[in-house]
């Protein structure tokens, strides 16, 4: 049986992982000063997502708190670049809008490629911005949790970013969940270092248990200070990313 639980287990990591295999990363280097593009896309609202003991328990409510999410992403990534010696640039600031930078390379046929149609949108931001990368972050759903037992793996989603709850005969565990999808691209050579392993692994269940603040007093009625808090929650996790990031950008 507890053979049989751990096939299942990771039968589940590579359902979520993907069953396409992609390239291998290849050797990177940058140097100082490279400028690195950031473009953060989230909406405005909060929203609580929860798991109860049976289905009938589940839901999903936004707040009406316009909590800063996407400024406070875009302030902490660009933060975290510049700390480290680069050059962070706010590509909304630039006029761009999400489908000209998003996708931009893929794997495909067993290398990294420009997406089709993406040619002249890359040049431009190589050649004519001069980015060495680029951070591409939109809100999407993701898995916030994926539960394991004899006969398979169940997986919970959330849509948009906030808390995720689950419970289960009356006990309550609260995680902030990041649902966001990323794109990480190098631009010479082509990669997506969010779909690479040591990302990849880190954006598979982007929910972290509450960090440094207490679970909201009111389940029902979450105020806008916790969420501020876990609003900090998704930053720390989403600078941890970008630290990862740089380790593997190389810089010398």
């Amino acid at each position: 049986m507890r053979l049989l639980s751990r096939a299942i287990f990771w039968g589940g990591i590579l359902l979520i992982s993907g069953c396409a295999s992609v390239p291998p990363i290849p050797q990177l280097e940058t140097k100082y000063g490279d400028r690195i593009g950031v473009f953060v896309e989230i909406g405005p609202r909060p929203t609580h997502t929860h798991i109860g003991t049976t289905i009938f328990n589940n839901f999903a409510k936004e707040y009406p708190y316009d909590w800063q999410l996407e400024a406070a992403l875009t302030e902490g990534i660009s933060k975290t670049l510049k700390n480290a010696g680069y050059t962070a640039v706010n590509l909304k600031d630039t006029g761009l809008q999400y489908p000209q930078v998003a996708k931009l390379i893929v794997a495909s046929e067993g290398k990294w490629q420009i997406a089709p149609g993406k040619e002249k949108r890359l040049q431009q931001l190589r050649d004519d911005m001069g980015l060495r990368a680029l951070f591409v972050l939109k809100e999407s759903p993701v898995t916030a949790a994926m539960e394991c037992g004899a006969y398979g793996c169940t997986f919970f989603k959330a849509q948009t970013s906030g808390v995720y709850t689950r419970s289960f005969f009356g006990f309550t565990n609260y995680y902030s969940v990041a649902a966001i999808d990323w794109g990480v691209f190098v631009l010479n050579p082509l990669v997506d270092l969010a779909q690479g392993e040591k990302l990849g692994e880190m954006l598979r269940i982007p929910s972290v248990p509450f960090f440094g603040h207490s679970d909201p007093g009111n389940f029902d009625n979450i105020t806008e200070a916790d969420f501020s808090s876990i609003r900090e929650d998704i930053v720390r996790f989403s600078v941890g990313v970008t630290y990862e990031t740089i380790r593997s950008l190389n810089q010398k």
